[in-house]
């Protein structure tokens, strides 16, 4: 590869083709000799492919709710005999940076394997050792069945956090087994 100026702007190049989200849709290699005789050179020209996915979202996804991890710690097998459902657990999803000149409102939904036992609810993941139990998640202490979306909440300028709480929940008819379990659930972000 030849070193210099000619290196440079091709560098430069694919930089200002990233920026431009400019997709190029052929890969190619070329080897062109520079000069004629026995200390000839070659440069190699390649391209690059970029993909871009073009959004209208008045706010960004903070890094920090791009994994959420929600722990629900332990639950007293007794105390959800009793009460059917575990203690409430936090957890907010962060919008930042929103700028509400055209879109003022968001709602999310939850999508995941349902438990169909108790509608609505996140079945556990198969690798689950307990049983009997599914995942609940509430927006203002009302269940948010998955695959359906919260009422329209407003947005203001600036950084919003969208708190919603989940806690498990007993399945009815069937024996608890205790042990660690784990569910997995998708989010999407709808405005208007």
């Amino acid at each position: 590869m030849m070193k210099g100026n000619r290196y440079i702007v091709s560098q430069r190049m694919a930089y200002i083709l990233l920026a431009l989200g400019i997709m190029i849709v052929q890969t190619q290699v070329q080897a062109v000799p520079l000069s004629v005789g026995s200390g000839a050179q070659f440069e190699n020209s390649y391209d690059v492919r970029v993909h871009v996915k073009v959004i209208d979202s008045p706010c960004v996804l903070s890094a920090d709710s791009e994994n959420i991890e929600v722990d629900l710690g332990e639950e007293s097998k007794k105390d959800l005999e009793t009460h059917d459902y575990g203690a409430w657990h936090d957890f907010s999803i962060q919008l930042t940076g929103c700028n509400i000149q055209t879109l003022q409102n968001v709602s999310v939904s939850f999508s995941g394997a349902e438990e169909t036992a108790l509608p609505g609810r996140l079945a556990l993941n198969p690798a689950s050792i307990a049983r009997g139990v599914a995942i609940g998640i509430y927006y203002n202490n009302q269940l948010i069945p998955l695959d359906n979306s919260t009422d329209w909440i407003p947005l203001y300028n600036g950084d919003n956090a969208l708190n919603f709480n989940a806690r498990v929940e007993k399945i009815g008819g069937v024996t608890l087994t205790t042990g660690n379990y784990s569910a997995a659930v998708n989010f999407k972000l709808s405005y208007q």
